[in-house]
């Protein structure tokens, strides 16, 4: 109670200075009484007490000049009791003084560090007000640059199957082939990454990478005449190899168009699944004859997804199988058009496929 009235402030290694500022002060005065004659003693023990009031505690001054006023009392009546010179007396009034003075020197000091701690956290207090303000208004503005970054994708994306079927309608009836084909390349991707089959490669990133990519597959197909593409009867060897074409256009096509993209990854992904979608397993496709994992993993997985969608739809030069008939033709490929492990992936996902094909279906 005493030290809330004071407002003293004690150092966290001594917990109770007011009282040793109190004890130095009885001391003080029994030894001065014992000690009749020695006045220089008095001074030195008043100076100690009234120094450690002041080291340990952070006094109001008026209390400190009680303090040291009551040795002070006792020393001027002993003083006058045993009529001793004055001189000791006046160096009492001397040091009074000069403890009242360092006393409101002190209680000054911390007056302007509290006032001066104030004026900080006030400070403070105002600069985490703006930066709250300055956090919520960057939230929002990375809040909108993403919603408007994904209204461009959608816009992309949109762009991208939109100009996929237009190049489709010339080749089929419709433009549901590219959209089954992306959704049976999402099936393999998602059954393989379940798998763990390539999962240095196959991660969520990349099957986003190649589903999205998958419906600029037959963008080559752009440079094809019709005469060859709904030709309905056997191509000639020319015609052939004009719609092999498509394969080394549709990758260079997908850089051009693309290209102003940063996403090199995406382009190159694309680009790899319009060129090389229908090199088989063997060595025995097109354009370049590549064999084995010398072809992109996105296109193996993209010539399974074309093929069974191409042998269950029905074009202007066959009918159309039905689905146990193509997943038969898949599984007799395995090892020479397809990959094997992926013709197992295809194997054990194929009701997946038979719902895609139903509910896209021409």
């Amino acid at each position: 109670m005493i030290k809330k009235v004071l407002k003293l402030k004690s150092p966290k290694f001594l917990n109770l200075p007011f009282y040793y500022g109190i004890i130095a002060a009885t001391v003080c005065i029994i030894f001065r009484i014992s000690y009749i004659s020695n006045t220089v003693t008095g001074v030195l023990l008043i100076a100690t007490m009234s120094l450690m009031i002041l080291i340990f505690c952070d006094p109001n001054p008026i209390f400190f000049s009680i303090m040291i006023t009551l040795p002070f009392l006792a020393e001027t009546y002993l003083v006058y009791k045993s009529k001793a010179q004055f001189d000791s007396y006046i160096d009492l009034i001397l040091f009074y003084l000069l403890m009242l003075l360092l006393a409101f020197f002190k209680r000054f000091v911390s007056k302007r560090n509290l006032l001066y701690s104030i004026h900080m956290e006030s400070q403070k207090k105002e600069l985490e007000l703006k930066y709250a303000q300055v956090s919520v208004e960057i939230e929002e503005q990375a809040i909108e640059i993403l919603h408007q970054n994904k209204r461009i994708i959608n816009i992309q994306n949109q762009t991208i199957i939109s100009l996929s079927n237009l190049v489709e309608n010339r080749d089929i009836d419709t433009g549901l082939h590219v959209r089954r084909t992306a959704k049976y390349v999402n099936i393999i991707a998602n059954k393989a990454f379940e798998k763990c089959l390539y999962s240095q490669i196959i991660t969520p990133e990349y099957i986003d990478l190649i589903t999205k990519s998958a419906p600029l597959h037959d963008i080559g197909k752009i440079v094809v005449p019709d005469a060859v593409l709904k030709k309905p009867g056997r191509l000639t060897d020319e015609e052939f190899e004009e719609i092999k074409r498509h394969t080394l256009e549709g990758g260079r096509i997908v850089k051009e168009v693309l290209g102003v993209s940063n996403d090199k990854e995406y382009i190159q992904t694309a680009s790899d699944i319009a060129t090389y979608h229908h090199e088989k397993w063997n060595g025995t496709g097109y354009p370049k004859g590549l064999k084995g994992e010398e072809i992109p993993l996105s296109a193996r997985i993209m010539a399974i997804a074309d093929v069974f969608d191409a042998l269950v739809s029905k074009r202007c030069y066959k009918k159309e199988m039905s689905f146990e008939e193509a997943v038969e033709c898949i599984k007799v490929s395995s090892g020479s058009h397809f990959q094997p492990e992926l013709v197992e992936i295809f194997l054990d996902c194929q009701e997946d496929f038979r719902h895609v094909m139903e509910k896209y279906k021409d």
